[in-house]
């Protein structure tokens, strides 16, 4: 049986690996999203008017100001075919909620920064007001 060295052991164990999730292209940016901590409410809320101002935040997104922007659901562009030969029909998804939380972990504002501190400190800074209705469970 032909073996061949093992030429990455030293390197890998000694911490010097590079992988490309450490490598951070020049400029890149890094984006979080602040999620429903609920499973089942609604919205009544959302200020980013202190979050905006953290250094190193590029720009903060909500419900409304991408739907000033004329973009609101997910493009879905798969057409699964069922077993009878007919499609798929699949409710549209927005990208962001602003009104009602149906699942834990729903997507309301999106932020942009410079690092993943930045992001994360923003996400905290956003003033986010619900109410909780009781889940299936």
């Amino acid at each position: 049986m032909l073996t061949m060295a093992r030429l990455e052991d030293y390197r890998l164990i000694t911490g010097k690996g590079k992988f490309t999730a450490n490598i951070k292209p020049s400029k890149a940016l890094v984006v979080k999203f602040l999620r429903t901590p609920i499973a089942r409410g609604n919205i009544l809320s959302i200020d980013i008017s202190t979050a905006k101002t953290l250094p190193g935040v590029v720009c903060i997104f909500t419900a409304e100001d991408m739907a000033s922007d004329g973009i609101t659901h997910m493009l879905d562009t798969s057409n699964p075919a069922r077993d009878d030969g007919g499609t798929i029909v699949k409710p549209r998804r927005p990208i962001l909620n602003s009104y009602e939380i149906k699942h834990l972990g729903e997507p309301v504002a999106m932020v942009i920064a410079e690092t993943t501190e930045q992001a994360d400190d923003a996400i905290e800074a956003i003033n986010f007001n619900y109410n909780d209705s009781d889940s299936a469970f």
